[in-house]
């Protein structure tokens, strides 16, 4: 999932093996990325989805319970 904030900075975030949500930052528009950090978002190796809304506000959809 890449988030946006629309002045330049970009946010990956990813489900990882090792059971956390993994992200990287941008700060030139995604032309280059930071070193991919651990969050201490759970993940169970599900895939998460988001987003921004209407009024700027981002959301991250994370399944922590493994199931589908």
């Amino acid at each position: 999932i890449v988030l946006d904030d629309g002045e330049g900075k970009m946010q990956l975030l990813s489900s990882s093996k090792n059971g956390v949500i993994t992200h990287n930052l941008s700060e030139d528009n995604g032309q280059s990325l930071g070193k991919i950090t651990a969050t201490s978002l759970p993940n169970q190796s599900s895939e998460i989805d988001g987003g921004t809304l209407k009024d700027g506000r981002q959301m991250l959809l994370n399944n922590t319970n493994g199931k589908t």
